[in-house]
């Protein structure tokens, strides 16, 4: 059985591959720039935690407000044990 072998990519391929990133490439065309392949690149990008957005929603009005909450609490105290 073969043993795993870390990527021998140079560190300056997968620094120009986020650099593309970056700049609105999308990823399987920054991994064919760069001269990997479309699953190489996933994982580098998986590995550096991928990407979070942040879109600023309105909260549904099903949910309570932080005022809501914290005059619940003040409603119903938890009993102690």
């Amino acid at each position: 059985m073969p043993k795993y072998a870390p990527n021998k990519m140079p560190a300056a391929v997968k620094r120009r591959y986020f650099e593309l990133l970056r700049q609105g490439v999308r990823g399987a065309e920054a991994a064919r720039q760069v001269g990997v392949s479309l699953s190489r690149g996933s994982v580098w990008f998986l590995d550096a935690g991928g990407v979070t957005i942040s879109e600023a929603r309105p909260i549904a009005s099903r949910f309570l407000s932080q005022n809501d909450r914290s005059r619940s609490q003040i409603a119903w105290p938890v009993a102690s044990r």
